[in-house]
């Protein structure tokens, strides 16, 4: 049995960065093993001292390697790796970046700047992020869903924001598929508000709530929506639209939805004496 720890903490300005640069959806996955990798070679120094000459912390590894730990697996050639070299070319994650021997080796020295941020990844905005779970998403929204999803995961009242740049008709299919295996993959249930931004041009935005054990959501703040928002619970089973004033409609897992008011104010702070 594979017992090696598969998990890797990454400084979610960098994540955020190589998410928002939109690469190809291997490339993302590549580049999450390559971070990785260095990881579990402690190559990664913490707080001021992070890696000042960055020659220090090259690395190589098989491309097969590392295919088997991100995919593509069944791939068996290097394009994948040839093409995560050039688009990455200029985004200066990368003092250096190339193959040897006839393509069956990839070389790389992460820049200053991405081992400055890597030295703040036990800070408090951080992703945990388990390797076999981004070699799982099927999609680069997945694999951002998954990423942001893990950034709140220990937050006790977690919730994020994805504006959207076009319209939700075209867009909810792929989002809702998304959605539902990245909170699989996380262990949560997401209640997301479709909401019109009252402000610029008035475009809408998703509001993401997420509830799990650990969350301590006040009663009212979870069911606290715009006017006019609509409002969906998603899990790994199903997708609904719900009544967003309900308490019962924001029962997760083995929870029995006429106790969701009472195990929610269990949060609320207790009166001062």
């Amino acid at each position: 049995m594979d017992t090696e720890n598969k998990n890797v903490s990454i400084t979610f300005d960098l994540l955020d960065s190589i998410l928002e640069a939109e690469f190809s959806i291997t490339t993302t996955r590549l580049l999450i093993g390559m971070i990785y990798l260095q990881d579990r070679h402690e190559l990664w120094r913490t707080d001021d001292l992070y890696m000042q000459d960055t020659t220090r912390a090259s690395m190589w590894c098989f491309g097969a390697e590392l295919r088997h730990l991100v995919g593509p697996s069944k791939a068996n050639k290097a394009a994948p790796l040839l093409n995560l070299i050039a688009e990455v070319s200029g985004s200066g994650l990368f003092d250096a970046i190339h193959m040897s021997n006839r393509n069956h080796r990839i070389h790389w020295c992460f820049s200053s700047a991405v081992h400055q941020l890597m030295a703040l990844r036990w800070s408090d905005d951080f992703a945990l992020i388990d390797i076999r779970h981004a070699a799982a998403c099927r999609s680069a929204t997945t694999l951002n869903l998954y990423c942001r999803i893990r950034n709140l995961r220990n937050h006790r009242i977690p919730e994020f924001e994805i504006p959207l740049s076009k319209r939700w008709c075209d867009y909810r299919r792929e989002f809702f598929q998304s959605l539902q295996q990245a909170v699989e993959l996380a262990g949560t249930t997401a209640f997301v508000g479709l909401e019109w931004v009252r402000r610029g041009n008035g475009q809408q935005r998703l509001l993401i709530r997420l509830r799990h054990e650990g969350t301590t959501w006040f009663p009212d703040k979870l069911r606290s929506w715009s006017l006019n928002s609509r409002v969906f619970r998603v899990s790994h089973y199903e997708v609904a639209e719900i009544d967003k004033r309900d308490f019962r409609e924001y029962a997760i897992g083995g929870e029995n939805p006429n106790d969701v008011e009472a195990n929610l104010r269990k949060n609320l702070p207790a009166p001062s004496r």
